[in-house]
Formats: C-alpha cells, sequence, structure tokens
C-alpha cells in the first residue's frame, strides 16, 4: 500500500518529468532543431519514391529518417512509426549492396527504440556480408540483451574478412567498446591497438596542454587587464574586450572514427562554413575508416565538388563516430 508520502514523491517526479519534456520541446521548437532533418527527409524520401529500388537513395532516406530520429522527432511527433516504416520499406527494396541496406536498416530500427527488430537486421547485415557498418550499434546492443558469446563470434568472423590497418582498429575497437577487451584477438592486432590507444592518449594529453596553455595565458592576459584597469583608475569592466575566452570555445579535444561508406570517393571539408569561410577541404575515401582529433563545437561537413555544403555535423564532447555516405553525414 501507497503510503501519502510515496504518493506525493510520485506525483512530484511525474511532474518534474513533465515539465522537463515540456521544456525540451518548447526548446526544439523555438530554435526548429527538427527543421533541416525534416527537410532532409522530405527530400530523400522523394528521391526515393523516384527510383524505387536504388540503393544509394534508399540507403539517403533510410539514415535521413535516422539523423531526424537521433535529435528526437519521432519523440516530439513530427516523424511517425509510418515514416520509420517507409524508410525500411525503401531499404528492403533495394536492389544491391543488401549488408550496407540491412546496416541502415538495423540502425534506424534501434534508434526507433524497436531494438529486437533492430539487432535482427544488423545480424542480417553482417551475415550476408561481414562488415562494419553494422559493428558499432550491433555489439552495445548485444551486449545490453546479455549475449556476448554473439559479440565474440561476430568479431572473430568480420576479423577474418578485413585487412587493412584503419579497418583492423575500427573492428578491433567496436569490440573493445562492447567487450572492455581484446584477448580473443591475435597478438600483432592487440599490439595495433595499444599502439593506436597510446598514440590517441599521448595526442590527446598534448592537445590537452596546449588548450590549458591558451586558457591559461587568456587568463593571465585578462588578470593583467583588470589590474591596469584599476590602477588607472578606470572601470574594470571595460578593459575586459578581446582578450577575455571566446564564448563556447570550453571544450578539450575529441578523437572521432570518421566512416565513409560510399561507394565513391567523396569531398568533406573541416570549419565553419564551406567554399566561403575558412577551414580545411578533403576527401573521404570509398568505404574507409580512419580517426580524427576535433575541439568540442567543430564541424565537417559533405560538400559537393563545387565546395557548397550537402550537410554536416557539429562535433561534441560526446561524439564517437562521424559516418560520411553519398549523400549525407551523421554523428553519434
Amino acid at each position: 500500500m501507497r503510503t501519502p508520502a510515496l504518493l506525493a514523491a510520485v506525483l512530484f517526479l511525474t511532474s518534474c518529468a513533465s515539465l522537463l519534456t515540456s521544456y525540451s520541446n518548447a526548446v526544439a521548437a523555438a530554435y526548429d532543431v527538427d527543421g533541416p532533418f525534416l527537410e532532409r527527409v522530405a527530400a530523400a524520401r522523394a528521391a526515393a519514391k523516384a527510383a524505387p529500388g536504388d540503393t544509394p537513395t534508399a540507403l539517403a532516406f533510410g539514415r535521413a529518417v535516422d539523423e531526424a530520429v537521433q535529435v528526437g522527432a519521432l519523440q516530439r511527433g513530427k516523424l511517425t512509426a509510418a515514416d520509420v516504416d517507409e524508410a525500411t520499406g525503401a531499404l528492403d527494396a533495394a536492389s544491391d549492396d543488401r549488408s550496407q541496406a540491412l546496416a541502415v536498416k538495423g540502425n534506424l530500427l534501434l534508434s526507433a527504440g524497436r531494438s529486437d527488430e533492430g539487432v535482427a537486421a544488423l545480424e542480417a547485415s553482417l551475415a550476408e556480408k561481414p562488415n562494419l557498418w553494422a559493428t558499432p550499434r550491433l555489439f552495445p546492443a548485444l551486449v545490453a540483451h546479455g549475449k556476448r558469446d554473439r559479440v565474440l563470434e561476430h568479431c572473430r568472423a568480420v576479423r577474418k574478412a578485413i585487412r587493412t590497418d584503419d579497418e583492423r582498429l575500427a573492428l578491433l575497437g567496436d569490440c573493445h567498446a562492447a567487450l572492455g577487451e581484446v584477448s580473443w584477438a591475435s597478438k600483432d592486432d592487440q599490439q595495433l591497438l595499444g599502439a593506436a590507444q597510446a598514440r590517441a592518449d599521448a595526442d590527446a594529453a598534448a592537445e590537452r596542454a596546449a588548450w590549458q596553455e591558451q586558457r591559461a595565458r587568456e587568463r593571465a592576459e585578462l588578470d593583467a587587464s583588470f589590474s591596469r584597469s584599476s590602477n588607472s583608475g578606470a572601470p574594470a569592466s571595460s578593459a575586459s574586450g578581446s582578450s577575455a575566452p571566446a564564448a563556447g570555445g570550453g571544450g578539450g579535444p575529441v578523437s572521432v572514427q570518421i566512416r565513409c561508406t560510399c561507394s565513391k570517393t567523396v569531398p568533406v571539408f573541416y570549419g565553419d562554413k564551406p567554399k566561403y569561410g575558412s577551414g580545411t577541404r578533403s576527401s573521404c575515401s570509398s568505404n574507409s575508416v580512419s580517426s580524427k582529433s576535433f575541439g568540442v563545437g567543430d564541424m565537417m561537413w559533405l560538400i559537393d565538388e563545387s565546395e557548397n555544403g550537402l550537410g554536416s555535423v557539429t562535433v561534441s564532447s560526446s561524439t564517437r563516430t562521424i559516418e560520411v555516405g553519398c549523400t549525407s553525414i551523421s554523428a553519434r
């Protein structure tokens, strides 16, 4: 039997949850969080309807819906289960590259909260062809279902099918993230992962030290400006101008894995604005995996040959993977 105090506590917590949900929805509406994602969904849907069975358009449609679901569009009612079903239907009808279509389908279903269906699709992807599209989200989902042995089976099977060091590192990273160890791997693979982790740790430490040194220098300049203002009798606030740290610049380095899933090399851009802004143009090689260090708030763009932006992601402290497709880019 619930006591009055317990009932009051339940009602209070329910009220807080409701207020948080309402606040989140209000913020999303005020800043039009869903708008750009829904526009991509609409464009990808139209392309998929115009070319039924075409694999690239089906993949783009599935990824566009997945991205929108991940930012909360389904939760806020901007998308429905019918939208998810339409995208998975387009992926089911893809005429070739079934392994990638099944991987995109599985990731979308996991994002939509349909865990069992998502795991089944991702395992079907690996059964179709060992690949690295399915592993990042399948392995944690299997562990959550108490199926560590299945993860080990997939790790060993996929390892037999890959050859390059970047692919080996991507797989070993996914397996280690899910299992917490790679004792199943060969000594050579373990040494490769250990060396990569040591380099990443050293790079992160160096970047963190440089960032902390910059912050200390800015703080010293700010303190000096206050001291000068105080000694001259001027208001301290008047000297705080440009020597203060930039707003939003409080993020340290983030190591991110970049997976290029397009069947051809595509151009990308690192920076705030391609074509007209400062930054670096680069490329994403066909079906490749690499690692890059970003700062929190850094942007990466998928661009066309004229350097027009086709899509972008902003790196947060929790970003671990950026996936670059032929027509879309997403982060998680």
